[in-house]
Formats: C-alpha cells, structure tokens, sequence
C-alpha cells in the first residue's frame, strides 16, 4: 500500500514499488489523485470521506468524481506537474483509493 496524503506525486515515483493489486490512497492536495485517476496503471476503486471524526468508505457513483468544475477544461499530466496543485472538480472526497493494475 501507498499512501499519498499532501505529499507530491506517490503515485509516480513510487508505483514501481506497488505490485499488481496493491493498494494507493490519495488525496488531491498536490494532485496526485487526479494524476493516479489518468494514469492506465492504476484503478479508481473507492472514495473515502472523513466528517464528524469518522471515515466512510464507498464504491458508489464513482464516475461522478474527477469532472473538473471548469467547463471544457482538459486535465493532463502536464498540467498537473507544473502546476503541483489539485484540481477544483465537482464532487470531491477526503481521499481516494486506486488500485494498481
């Protein structure tokens, strides 16, 4: 398992760590999750969400995440390494779960 919680592309630098079926949980702080989500080697699985001192953990709607609030807007790999932030989308969550293909 990676964990990647305000801390830079994990899911870059350390997939080759990560073996078939492993575990990343991402937040989007720096925009990992979003490059984890563009990245063919990962699996978006589950969204994690944390409210009141509890996690809730959920696998549905899951096609709702990742659709950038900017109208027309292309999310690239690029984009987020120069800019090193996440990306405002519509629905967020606390964090994200991908697993490695």
């Amino acid at each position: 398992m990676l964990i990647s919680q305000y801390a830079g592309f994990v899911s870059q630098y350390c997939k080759k760590y990560l073996k078939p079926g492993g575990l990343l949980v991402a937040n989007n702080s720096h925009g990992d999750a979003s490059m984890a989500s563009l990245d063919r080697s990962f699996e978006f699985i589950a969204v994690i969400y944390y409210s009141n001192k509890t996690y809730r953990f959920t696998t549905r709607s899951l096609d709702q995440y990742f659709i950038p609030k900017k109208k027309n807007f292309k999310v690239t790999k690029e984009h987020l390494e120069k800019s090193m932030k996440g990306i405002g989308y519509t629905k967020t969550a606390s964090a994200y779960l991908f697993k490695k293909i």
